[in-house]
């Protein structure tokens, strides 16, 4: 919510997609689609009560997709309907389904150009093919984690054609890329296109190049794939788990060392890596994982689909989505540094390859396995997601108690307000002191803009405020 709503709001106050002055280069750089239909729901309902409806669109239409992919692969229903809860449970979905990221939404639109994907494959639908392409190419336009997931989902794409056309397989592709560049152009290249006029290149500003660029050769890779396992291995919501972090620690020296490396010789991000690592209990968004079933779930069923064969010809094409979750992650290594948030980038890649779950399934109830995955599934669903830290339920019924608003928390929680702190409350006070004053120019000095939504909202209610 740090960059993406105040980004639609300052449209709407602006009147124009343009870029504006602004000091955080993501209001104006990223991707604008998802912020475009956050402008439209602001614009309809004159609040921003149904933003939440995005990323939560972007879970149902997991569940569907995931469900009829594994209908149309020749799993039964049993095994689709454990798949969905499954998946439901992981962490991430559970947090992010309330709040504006867009990490499974645009994870959500790649699985659904897959299964489209196949189906159009498999039923030789040219409609079919281009609503994929539309797919695929408007998740190039929510997050660049799309563009970075593009080879994947080509090898994907790859063994399915293969698999229903053999050697003439490259006319499917041939359609699909001529579709996915026009839905591009139409739907996606525009900020693209802004970003190249505005600063010369088509992605992001130099100065944000050279902070985000992967830098340090062989090594620095190396480093980056080791690190970005330890954080495959997420507690959150499971606070216990920070104790075992100087053994982690240990243990990620000794893996760098066999490759005559010190862990602290290749600390990729100047900005975020002078924090000490930590394994992940915490269940705010900008750092939430996959959590135990991560560890339960998902991992065993890659790797046993990475080195297991599946008797069924159309099941084994569920490998595919194994190695482009590993293949993701290889490239993800080598393209950006590394830093503690990029787990939601790890977070898109999970959804896109969430139809692996489906091999956690067993059907004897007496499988302690399966009852430990029942168990842990509740914890999370029941429990952790009571326990978001922008949303603790304890907390606002404190606040709900002292103030007796329902507004008051709303104008918290735009605030990204983590335990509800007197410093961070401080903008929501600030907005609420002229909205109700009403002066008639402000200027505020910050800088940064993660807290700045109630400040942004005071726009549409008719104040003139410079950020600077």
């Amino acid at each position: 919510m740090s960059y993406h709503v105040p980004r639609a709001v300052n449209w709407i106050v602006n009147g124009s997609l343009e870029h504006y002055p602004y000091i955080d280069m993501r209001m104006l750089t990223m991707p604008i689609n998802s912020e475009l239909i956050f402008a439209w729901i602001i614009l309809f309902f004159k609040s921003d009560v149904a933003l939440g409806m995005v990323p939560f669109f972007g879970f149902v239409n997991t569940v569907v997709v995931l469900y009829c992919l594994l209908g149309e692969l020749g799993f039964c229903i049993r095994k689709r309907l454990w798949t969905v809860f499954v998946f439901s449970s992981l962490a991430f979905v559970v947090i992010e389904t309330t709040t504006c990221d867009t990490n499974m939404f645009t994870g959500s639109l790649i699985l659904t150009a897959m299964y489209l994907f196949y189906c159009a494959a498999k039923y030789k639908k040219n409609i079919l093919l281009f609503v994929s392409a539309l797919a695929l190419a408007i998740s190039c336009g929510v997050k660049t984690t799309a563009i970075i997931a593009l080879p994947s989902a080509a090898l994907c794409m790859i063994m399915v054609a293969v698999s229903f056309e053999g050697k003439k397989f490259y006319k499917t592709l041939l359609k699909f890329v001529f579709f996915f560049l026009v839905n591009f152009l139409i739907f996606s290249s525009y900020n693209y296109i802004l970003n190249f006029i505005n600063y010369n290149d088509f992605v992001t500003t130099q100065t944000q190049y050279e902070l985000n660029r992967f830098r340090g050769g062989k090594k620095a890779y190396i480093s980056n794939l080791i690190k970005y396992g330890f954080m495959l291995f997420d507690f959150s919501g499971i606070s216990y788990m920070e104790r075992f972090t100087n053994f982690a620690n240990q243990l990620k020296e000794v893996f760098h060392l066999m490759f005559g490396m010190h862990a602290s010789t290749y600390f990729s991000a100047p900005f975020a890596d002078k924090e000490p690592f930590s394994l992940n209990s915490t269940l705010i968004e900008t750092r939430v994982g996959m959590g135990l079933i991560g560890i339960l779930a998902f991992f065993p069923s890659v790797f046993r689909l990475l080195f297991k064969s599946v008797k069924s010809k159309r099941k084994n094409l569920i490998k595919t989505f194994a190695l482009m979750y590993v293949l993701n992650i290889l490239i993800f290594a080598g393209v950006m540094i590394y830093t503690g948030y990029n787990s939601r980038y790890l977070t898109t890649f999970a959804v896109i390859s969430s139809p692996v779950l489906v091999f956690t399934y067993f059907k004897s109830w007496k499988n302690i396995y399966k009852w430990l995955l029942i168990i842990t599934m509740c914890y999370y669903l029941m429990f952790a997601s009571l326990k978001n830290p922008y949303r603790y339920v304890s907390k606002m019924t404190e606040v709900f108690k002292k103030t007796g608003s329902i507004s008051a928390l709303r104008s918290i929680m735009r605030s990204n307000v983590v335990n509800y702190s007197e410093n961070e409350l401080n903008y929501s006070r600030l907005a609420e002191y002229i909205q109700r004053v009403k002066p008639k120019n402000v200027g505020i000095a910050f800088d940064h803009g993660d807290f700045i939504l109630p400040l942004a909202f005071l726009r549409l209610y008719g104040c003139h405020i410079d950020y600077l």
